[in-house]
């Protein structure tokens, strides 16, 4: 049995997978409070009953969001109470138990890497499409994380460099910037304002709303959906050419939203692409979307358990 931890900015899900990848057990914890200590307090305290009740967890695996090197939070945006701590050196367990600590987009690539849309693949890219943009590299069936442990974080690819708004240096112009969840709310609020038609927008208006409103024909998502749809193919043909990998696969809470986004993607890949790319390219939904970061986080203590 293995033991996942998949922490995020509101909860952290607890999960145990058997050596066929099935979950055993799996549970939720909110993180009513954000603070360095009682984040570790938590994660402590999970591990320890979990082990408690389970007696044969033969690693950890934690996930967690952010730049990882050698358990060391380099920088976590949506956690930043975290940054700089050492996670190895703050998990106490119990027992001695082999312990593995990386970004939650790889150990979500390596899912889909071993039971998911990447099973029968030596190289991929994995991108999540969320509140924000991440991702990882799959190269020979391993995690590639560069120098810094930073590699995969295609959300910070520059794809329009003559964007100048409100946000901070690091997200002007980028992928992120366009296709995260308020960069798609973005482009569908321009469609409605200069749209012809009386277009009544709800103000919470959500990806999943808009991808309704595509679903329905409405032609002001279909337009936001389908620009976004321009902007991930560029970013995409973008890090294909500068890999070599003609493969991706697409996770994170707002990947299932209508199909005119990947229809215009792909197209885009195959106009901007280098040929030998674009003759290859195939974008492919993630097979796993709610219990990846757990079954992820497992995985990264079972291998190196092994």
């Amino acid at each position: 049995m293995y033991l996942g931890i998949d922490i995020g900015g509101s909860s952290i899900k607890a999960g145990i997978i058997d050596e066929k990848y099935k979950i055993v057990f799996k549970d939720t914890y909110e993180l009513t409070q954000k603070s360095k200590n009682s984040i570790i307090t938590k994660i402590n305290h999970i591990i320890n009953s979990v082990l408690k009740n389970f007696d044969n967890i033969k690693s950890i695996g934690i996930g967690i969001p952010g730049i990882i090197n050698n358990g060391t939070v380099l920088i976590s945006p949506n956690i930043p109470s975290i940054n700089g701590i050492n996670f190895f050196e703050q998990i106490k367990t119990k027992k001695k138990i082999p312990l593995a600590i990386d970004n939650d987009a790889n150990a979500a690539a390596l899912t889909e890497l071993e039971i998911g849309a990447g099973k029968k693949l030596n190289s991929f890219l994995y991108v999540t499409l969320g509140t924000g943009v991440g991702g990882a590299i799959i190269h020979n069936r391993q995690i590639f994380r560069g120098y810094d442990g930073s590699a995969g974080e295609i959300g910070h690819t520059i794809i329009r460099a003559d964007v100048d708004n409100q946000e901070t240096d690091l997200t002007k112009g980028t992928l992120e910037y366009f296709i995260g969840r308020q960069g798609i709310i973005r482009l569908f609020k321009d469609a409605v304002k200069n749209s012809i038609y009386n277009f009544d927008v709800p103000e919470n208006v959500d990806v999943k709303d808009i991808s309704e409103y595509a679903d329905a024909k409405e032609c002001e998502a279909l337009e936001a959906l389908s620009k976004a749809g321009k902007f991930f193919g560029v970013g995409l043909a973008s890090a294909m050419n500068l890999l070599g990998i003609p493969f991706v696969v697409v996770g994170g809470g707002i990947s299932q939203i209508n199909d005119i986004f990947y229809k215009r993607a792909l197209e885009t890949i195959k106009k901007r692409a280098l040929p030998n790319i674009a003759k290859k390219v195939k974008i492919m939904k993630a097979k796993f979307l709610n219990d990846t970061g757990i079954i992820g986080a497992a995985i990264l203590g079972k291998n190196v358990n092994q």
